[in-house]
Order: structure tokens, then sequence, then C-alpha cells
């Protein structure tokens, strides 16, 4: 079984994966310095390199498939970043054999305090919203849509339509919605 430890900056993800995996007498990997090692160069510089955090997690996630290809992490415990479940992460631990993404999907379902209010954080080639735009979150899209990366319905002409999470603020002052969308 892997274990994937998502969340905020400096919650403690490594240092509670490294425990859990001495409990569970199996590797741990802390995603930051298998990203180091894989290129072979300090992460900063990495995300200096790239133009936007979208194009640093697609090359960051090389690290992670390189490291689920590894035959020691079939059982394993991985700190991943803050950004750890959307993108390209998401894509590489959705292929993964044995990950439970709809988990995540149930989650926000359940945290997530809809409708809420929330604004473009940034322009994304698959969805139309344009940074800085203001929009109402009606709810999660449907389960099959979000295999890859988790996506929310948004009222747009009198109808809705499904845009990625990943690219929303949440300007809700709920507590649950505001953790549940920074994890």
């Amino acid at each position: 079984m892997r274990i994937f430890l998502a969340g905020v900056s400096c919650v403690g993800k490594s240092t509670i994966g490294a425990k859990l995996a001495e409990l569970l007498a199996c590797p741990f990997f802390d995603l930051d310095i298998e990203v180091e090692r894989f290129f072979n160069t300090p992460i900063e510089c990495l995300r200096q390199s790239c133009l936007t955090a979208h194009e640093f997690s697609l090359a960051a996630a090389q690290a992670l498939k390189h490291v689920l290809a590894r035959g020691d992490s079939r059982d394993c415990v991985i700190a991943l970043p803050p950004s750890g479940l959307v993108g390209g992460y998401w894509k590489v631990v959705g292929k993964a054999q044995d990950a439970s993404i709809m988990g995540w999907y149930y989650y926000l379902d359940n945290k997530l305090r809809f409708p809420f209010k929330a604004r473009c954080r940034s322009v994304r080639p698959i969805s139309m919203l344009k940074a800085g735009e203001q929009v109402e979150v009606v709810g999660m899209a449907p389960e099959d849509e979000c295999e890859s990366e988790m996506f929310v319905w948004i009222v747009r002409d009198a109808g809705r339509i499904a845009v990625p999470l990943a690219q929303l603020r949440p300007l809700s002052k709920d507590r649950d919605t505001q953790e549940a969308v920074g994890d």
C-alpha cells in the first residue's frame, strides 16, 4: 500500500511521514528531496527555471513517477508538496496501481461548503477562466471527470461548466472550504 501525504507547507508531512513509515516498516520518500535527486539541482533552481507553477508540477511529477517505478516503493509513505494532488502529480498518482484517487474526491465533496465565491488564480489552457475573474462554485463535477484532477462546477451564462479546482482561490471565510482547497 502506498500512502500519500499532502498539505500546506511546514505542517509536518515529512516528520509524520517518516514516523509513519518507521511504524509500518516501509520506505519513506520526501518528494522535494526526490525532485532534487532526480534533476540533480536544488528545488528552488528548478522552480525558477519553470515559467509557471503548473509547469513546475509537471516537471517534478517526473521524479514522482521515477519513485513509483522503484521496486522499494510498492509499500511506502510519500510526502508530497503543497500542490501534491493536483496537476502533474495527480496524473502520476492516479496511474499508480493501488492509489485511491476517489478518496480525495469524496473528502472535497464533504468538506467544501457550496456554494462559495472564488477567484481565478491562474490561466490554464483547459479552462476559459481569466486570471482574477470571480466565479461562484456550486458543486463538485461528476466523479468520472475527476480521475486525473479535481474539477468543480461554476455558474456560467445561466448554466454550469466544470473548471479545475486548483485554478481557484476561495473567497469564502468558511474555514473548512479554505482548508480543503488549500490541501
